[in-house]
C-alpha cells in the first residue's frame, strides 16, 4: 500500500445511509479498515424513513452485493414503477420510469406530441409510456430484451421497506467493527482536519478519513464549516409527519395527492402502506413521526478528511425520492474519485463540483415538481426552462438524478408546456403520425390487459429458488 493511502474509515451513523456507505467502501477497497460508529437516529434523516429507489439502484446493489430477487423474496422490496399526481392545478399525470413513446427518425417522440397535440390529435402523455399504463393497471412485469417490444426501454426501482431494509444491510456488514457509545466531541488539527473523535466514556477513535452519515445534524463536518446554501425560496415544504399502516394490498405506482398546504404521499411497501403529509406548515419542532426540512445542500461535501454524505450532505423533501438516489450516487463517486491520505485539494475540489451539480438539479426538479416557485429560479433551471418553452428541449447538464423522459414528463405533467414545436416535427407526415400513436396507445393498453397484476407477478416470484442473499 502506497504511503499516501488511506489505510482507515470511520463512518459516523448506523442508518440506511451509514451502513451502505460502510459497505460500499469495505467491498471496493479491501485493504482499508472500515468501522462504524453508532449513532442514535435522527428523526430528520428521511432517508432512513424514505428508502425509494431509482432505477439506477441496480447498479448501487450491484456494488455491495444485494441480489433483486433475494430482496424480493425476504420480504423486503417491491417493484416501484413512478408516480401517479393527483388533485393539482394542472391534469391528474404519472411520472414513470423509462422512454415514452417512440420517435420518428430524427424527431423525438415528445415533439410529436407536441405537434398532435396542437391539432387535437393527442391522448395525455403517459398514455404513451409503458410504465404509467402498465403501473396504472397494477400490473408489473420485467423488462424484456427484445428490442422491438414496448417493454425494452421501460424501467424500474425498488421501494423498499425501511427497517428490514436497514436490518438487511446490518447483516451484510456483520463482519465491519461497529463502536457503541455516546458520542462526546471532535477533536480537531491546526489545519482543521479531524484527529480523533472522543466518546463520552473517554475513548478516542482515531481513522485517516471520517465520512459523517449522521444526518442533517451532520456532526462531522458541521464542525468544519457551516456554509450551507439554503433553497428555501425555491422548495416551499418544511414539515413531513408520517406513519405506517399494515396492509397486504400492494402496488407498483407510488401516490401523490395535494392537500391544503401541501402533498400527501401514499407508497406501498412489503406488508405496509406509508403515509406522509408534506407540508409548507412552519414546526418550532419534530415530534415523534415527524421531521422538519430545511431544504439546501453543504456548500462543500467533502472537507479536509470529512466527507458528507446523505442527510448530512443534502436536505431534499422526500416526494419524488431523490435522496436514496443521490446517497448512492455520492457513495460511488467517493469511490470513483477515492483521495489520497493527504485529501489533496485539488482530489476533494472535482468531488465537491460533481456532487453540487448532481444536488442542484435534483433540487431543480423538486422545485418545478412543487410548482410554487418564489422569486427567479436558480440559474441551472432558468436554463432549463427557457431552452424547453422555446423549443421542447432540454439542455444538457453534466450531472443528473433524473432523466430527460422524466424532466419531460413532470414539465409536461405539471402544464410547462413549449411555446413552439421544433421544425423538424414539421417533416413528419402529421396524419401518419398521429395514427402511429393512436396504435401505441391501444397497442400499451392491450398490453398491460394480458400481464399479470402485480400481487400475482410476486407471488411467482417469490416462489423461485433463493439467489443466496447478499454476498
Amino acid at each position: 500500500m502506497s504511503r499516501n493511502a488511506i489505510r482507515s474509515i470511520l463512518v459516523a451513523g448506523d442508518g440506511v445511509v451509514g451502513l451502505s456507505a460502510a459497505l460500499a467502501f469495505s467491498r471496493a477497497l479491501p485493504g482499508v479498515q472500515v468501522s462504524v460508529l453508532r449513532l442514535p437516529p435522527d428523526p430528520a434523516a428521511l432517508t432512513d424513513h424514505f428508502p425509494a429507489t431509482l432505477p439506477t439502484v441496480g447498479r448501487f446493489h450491484a456494488a455491495i452485493g444485494f441480489d433483486e430477487l433475494d430482496l424480493v423474496r425476504r420480504g423486503i422490496a417491491v417493484h416501484h414503477l413512478g408516480t401517479q399526481f393527483v388533485g393539482g392545478a394542472a391534469d391528474d399525470w404519472t411520472h414513470s420510469f423509462g422512454e415514452v413513446g417512440r420517435g420518428e427518425g430524427q424527431v423525438p417522440f415528445h415533439q410529436l406530441w407536441l405537434a398532435a397535440m396542437q391539432t387535437g390529435r393527442a391522448l395525455a402523455y403517459g398514455r404513451y409510456s409503458p410504465a404509467s399504463v402498465i403501473g396504472t393497471a397494477g400490473k408489473f412485469v420485467h423488462p424484456s430484451g427484445d428490442p422491438a417490444s414496448p417493454l425494452a426501454s421501460y424501467l424500474y426501482g425498488l421501494r423498499l421497506h425501511p427497517s428490514r431494509y436497514q436490518t438487511a444491510l446490518e447483516a451484510a456488514s456483520a463482519g465491519l467493527p461497529k463502536i457503541e457509545g455516546e458520542f462526546g466531541s471532535v477533536e480537531h488539527r491546526d489545519d482543521g482536519a479531524i484527529t480523533a473523535l472522543l466518546l463520552g466514556d473517554g475513548r478516542r477513535i482515531e481513522a485517516d478519513l471520517y465520512v459523517d452519515c449522521s444526518g442533517p445534524a451532520a456532526i462531522l463536518i458541521g464542525s468544519l464549516s457551516d456554509e450551507f446554501d439554503d433553497w428555501s425560496a425555491w422548495l416551499p415544504a418544511r414539515h413531513v409527519e408520517f406513519g405506517w399502516e399494515d396492509s397486504a394490498s400492494l402496488a407498483p405506482l407510488d401516490r401523490i395527492t395535494m392537500i391544503d398546504q401541501g402533498w400527501r404521499l401514499t407508497a406501498k411497501v412489503p406488508g405496509a402502506t406509508l403515509r406522509a403529509d408534506v407540508t409548507t406548515e412552519a414546526t418550532a419542532e419534530a415530534t415523534a413521526g415527524s421531521a422538519i426540512i430545511r431544504p439546501g445542500r453543504r456548500r462543500n461535501s467533502f472537507i479536509a478528511n470529512v466527507l458528507a454524505i446523505g442527510d448530512s450532505a443534502v436536505a431534499l423533501d422526500p416526494l419524488p425520492g431523490a435522496n436514496l438516489a443521490l446517497a448512492q450516487s455520492a457513495i460511488l463517486r467517493a469511490i470513483a474519485l477515492f483521495p489520497g491520505r493527504d485529501c489533496h485539494p485539488l482530489e476533494l475540489a472535482e468531488y465537491n463540483r460533481l456532487t453540487a451539480l448532481e444536488a442542484d438539479r435534483a433540487r431543480d426538479f423538486h422545485a418545478v415538481l412543487q410548482a410554487r416557485l418564489t422569486g427567479a429560479p436558480p440559474d441551472s433551471l432558468a436554463r432549463t426552462l427557457a431552452q424547453w418553452r422555446t423549443r421542447g428541449r432540454l439542455p444538457f447538464f453534466e450531472e443528473e438524478t433524473f432523466t430527460p423522459s422524466s424532466w419531460m414528463q413532470m414539465l409536461i405533467g405539471v402544464g410547462i408546456l413549449p411555446d413552439h414545436v421544433a421544425p423538424v416535427a414539421r417533416a413528419i407526415d402529421g396524419d401518419a403520425a398521429a395514427t402511429a400513436m393512436a396504435a401505441l396507445a391501444r397497442d400499451l393498453e392491450a398490453l398491460a390487459a394480458r400481464l399479470p397484476d402485480y400481487a400475482d407477478y410476486l407471488a411467482k416470484l417469490t416462489r423461485q429458488p433463493p439467489a443466496g442473499g447478499p454476498r
